[in-house]
């Protein structure tokens, strides 16, 4: 499968083993249930505290202003590390965690895992990390007021696969997870009657199947939206490796 993408819009990268093992370590374990929000989890101790998801699905929200109504701007899968804001040092106080299915969290206090980094030798991996994380959230700005709600949604189920690192069989995808429509509607800044009309316009023209363990693509159906993938790209990869730098 081509990559689409250098970041996957939506959808912060995978993170590094060895820096999995550091939650493990030095972390404490929470289970969460769907519904609630992760922010509301304190651990002993002043100063900030960095996530790393094991099993479930969360969504990283921004608070609208509207109370319990935050909406989510990215999805994170398992294996992922969130708070990265908080270890370089960026405000994000209308950044929060909406836990969309049950999970399984370490929550790790930021400055032992600032000292565990270091003695571990880990620096430099955990930045980088992090500024990945950004360029993901970056990217998915840029798509969110770039394109239009149906071609954004393409783009979203595209960047899901090859997040999960799905193989398409011939012009055929398989993904493995299926997100609700009010799900769908949060990423996609949109109504639930939005996207059910969009699913239900690509089940009709067979572009899209779906059972209870995921659902289906045809890449050929979204052949131009592939396509104009790689020009987006170009545009991302340029803008944000202009910021890195400064």
């Amino acid at each position: 499968m081509a990559q689409y993408y250098d970041t996957t819009p939506w959808l912060i990268p995978k993170a590094d083993d060895r820096l999995a093992a550091l939650f493990r370590q030095h972390g404490s374990f929470f289970s969460v249930k769907k519904g609630s929000m992760l922010d509301a989890i304190n651990i002993k101790g002043d100063g900030h505290n960095v996530t790393f998801l094991q099993a479930g699905l969360l969504g990283q929200c921004y608070d609208t202003g509207e109370p319990g109504r935050p909406h989510a701007i990215s999805i994170v899968l398992p294996g992922r590390i969130i708070n990265y804001f908080d270890y370089l040092g960026i405000d994000h106080q209308a950044e929060k965690f909406m836990v969309l299915r049950n999970s399984d969290v370490w929550i790790c206090r930021l400055d032992t895992l600032k000292a565990a980094l270091k003695e571990e030798g880990l620096e430099e991996l955990y930045h980088r990390y992090c500024m990945d994380c950004i360029a993901s959230d970056y990217g998915a700005f840029m798509l969110m007021f770039s394109t239009q709600t149906e071609e954004r949604l393409g783009h979203f189920l595209l960047s899901l696969a090859e997040s999960l690192g799905c193989r398409p069989k011939g012009d055929v995808l398989f993904v493995p997870l299926k997100l609700t429509y009010t799900e769908l509607s949060y990423v996609m800044h949109s109504t639930v009657k939005t996207i059910e009309r969009i699913l239900a316009k690509w089940h009709q023209a067979g572009a899209l199947s779906s059972n209870r363990d995921g659902f289906t693509l045809s890449l050929r159906f979204f052949k131009d939206v592939t396509a104009d993938h790689y020009m987006w790209r170009d545009c991302v990869t340029a803008s944000y490796s202009g910021q890195s730098r400064r």
